[in-house]
């Protein structure tokens, strides 16, 4: 899922969609972002969950040098992470929001995450005009309220890997919108040489007594 995210960010940021149409049309050109581009060591991206899957996004963008803003239910007091440059609990989403440049969800759904973009939240991407990558969760936002959003311009893009419902109706205005990407919930595939790892790796610990990987909460409901 991380790769998915810094190969995201690096073609929107480089256009390169716009370059293989090019490369299509025997065309040499290079105006706007194909030349004239954002690294990602230039960006903020917030990322809205620092959990499993958040902490590797964090440490892959941190590697590439970009300014890492994550939104945690809980500031640790004495060991904070050294990939993640400002924390941010629920009540200070405006303050997250309107400093990312990107902004990715990986929250799971829950009672207090579901709805949680909906509204008029993303106002306040409206400052960076932020991208909106979403490899979370669909309960997050509401598909009008994300479809607001774009359309009024506060956020200038979304990839989107979740959805309210899946698959996503052929009638949904996303699939036409210009400044939408949309892939059919593959950005964190599970292969079956990693089940087969993983369940021998708890099957070794269950049988040794050790505390499991893993393990659901069924209180928080992930």
């Amino acid at each position: 899922m991380g790769e998915y995210v810094v190969a995201n960010i690096v073609n929107h940021e480089r256009n390169l969609l716009q370059v293989f149409d090019n490369q299509r049309a025997s065309i040499w050109t290079q105006e706007s972002k194909i030349s004239d581009h954002r690294t990602i060591s230039e960006l903020n991206i917030g990322i809205l969950g620092i959990g499993t899957i958040g902490k590797d996004i964090a440490k892959l963008l941190k590697t590439l040098k970009a300014n890492v803003w994550g939104m945690v239910r809980k500031i640790p007091e004495d060991k904070k992470l050294p990939y993640i440059d400002e924390y941010s609990l629920p009540h200070q989403l405006p303050c997250l929001l309107q400093n990312c440049d990107y902004i990715i969800n990986v929250l799971p759904s829950t009672e207090e995450t579901a709805g949680l973009l909906n509204g008029d939240v993303l106002k306040h991407c409206a400052t960076k005009q932020s991208v909106f990558i979403n490899i979370g969760r669909g309960s997050i936002i509401k598909e009008d309220n994300l479809i607001n959003a774009l359309n009024k311009g506060w956020l200038s893009a979304a990839i989107l890997d979740v959805f309210e419902t899946e698959p996503l109706p052929s009638s949904s205005p996303l699939w036409s919108m210009p400044q939408v990407r949309i892939t059919p919930h593959v950005s964190g595939c599970s292969r079956p040489q990693h089940i087969a790892e993983f369940f021998k790796e708890n099957l070794l610990k269950f049988q040794a007594g050790e505390p499991l990987n893993n393990v659901l909460d069924f209180e928080k409901g992930y």
